[in-house]
């Protein structure tokens, strides 16, 4: 009977240790594609700061 004890201790052990470590994964990877998502947004705004330099410009010379 105590054997059973422990290798359900045992599972339940290695159960957390799993769930553990997919959190740590999730966390790293919406860590890490949040990063993405700000680079993508700063250079779409300096993109179209550029274009609307471009576009003053043009209308200021004609």
């Amino acid at each position: 009977m105590n054997n059973r004890g422990q290798g359900a201790f045992e599972y339940l052990l290695l159960i957390g240790g799993v769930i553990l470590f997919v959190i740590l994964v999730i966390a790293i990877v919406q860590s890490s594609l949040g990063a993405q998502q700000n680079n993508a947004l700063n250079g779409s705004k300096k993109v179209g700061d550029v274009t609307n330099q471009t576009y003053a410009s043009i209308i200021a010379s004609n």
